[in-house]
């Protein structure tokens, strides 16, 4: 179970998903607001084509970080990141 891991970062390899529905998208972010509760990173490694395109509609790239752990940096990083692009995108709303 998840909650018993002591990583800091938890890695989904989504490359072999041919489909993805509501409940899949649901879940993932579950996930990441699980990994944010608990100060840990979850990241989406090798989406598949159709993963990709459904972050890339539903604008989950936002909430989820998609990459490997070693190129995306800490969580403190990445959360700094986003918190910068909401402020960004409020700026120009």
């Amino acid at each position: 179970m998840a909650t018993s891991r002591t990583e800091n970062c938890l890695t989904l390899d989504l490359s072999g998903i041919r489909a993805l529905d509501a409940a899949g998208i649901g879940l993932l972010v579950g996930l990441q607001c699980w990994a944010e509760q608990e100060k840990k990173a979850l990241r989406i490694a090798q989406p598949s084509a159709c993963v990709r395109r459904l972050i890339d509609l539903t604008n989950l790239q936002s909430l989820l970080q998609v990459g490997d752990c070693g190129k995306l940096g800490s969580f403190e990083e990445w959360e700094r990141a986003v918190l910068a692009s909401g402020a960004e995108r409020a700026m120009s709303a």
